[in-house]
């Protein structure tokens, strides 16, 4: 499961291979003829379960879960599945020790002039006030808004702000960007060489 699925709650599908009781034989693998040919002398068979998982609000990395009746067909009934969850950074979300780090994407005029943008949390929407002159990188933090630790406490949500256009720029303001980018000094940071 995604780091950001994780914090934001909900449900996720998924398919399982699950074993069924096999109908031809009542599971027991034998008929008066002999071995079922339907499962093989096996008792039971291989079929594809669609399940909708509900993320749990106090989901972490490495947690158990318990998915009762999804397990191994036992004396009568199936058992319980157990589900490792395990945390995979996605294309926004990071685990960060306990905490998780999430990129805000703003307009270079935003960061300059200063903005308010919206963040989704697991409950909510959070309202986060950008201050002027902010440059990229900057890391502002959401405390208690991150996934749940083992103690029962959240981490934190550190946003990490990242500069973006929109999609689609007119002629004009292409223009305005290269007049801009023609006066000005190089840029220089991270893996860029001077």
């Amino acid at each position: 499961m995604s780091v950001g699925e994780a914090l934001r709650g909900g449900k996720r599908a998924f398919d399982l291979q699950v074993s069924t009781p096999c109908e031809a034989c009542d599971g027991e693998g034998q008929m008066d003829f002999g071995t079922c040919p339907q499962c093989g002398g096996l008792g039971h068979s291989r079929a594809k379960k669609s399940v909708d998982l509900s993320i749990p609000q106090d989901v972490r990395d490495g947690q158990v879960l318990r998915l009762r009746g999804l397990g191994q067909p036992g004396a009568g009934s199936p058992g319980d599945l157990l589900l490792e969850i395990h945390l995979v950074p996605d294309d926004v979300h990071r685990m960060r020790g306990d905490d998780v780090e999430a990129d805000l994407l703003i307009a270079p005029w935003e960061a300059m002039d200063g903005c308010k943008a919206d963040v989704k949390l697991q409950k909510g929407t959070a309202s986060v006030r950008i201050p002027a002159g902010t440059k990229a990188g900057a890391r502002l933090r959401l405390r208690g808004q991150g996934l749940a630790r083992a103690s029962g406490e959240r981490g934190d949500l550190i946003l990490v702000v990242r500069l973006g256009l929109p999609d689609a720029l007119s002629p004009e303001q292409q223009e305005a960007l290269r007049a801009m980018g023609a006066g000005s000094g190089p840029v220089r940071g991270g893996v860029r060489e001077a």
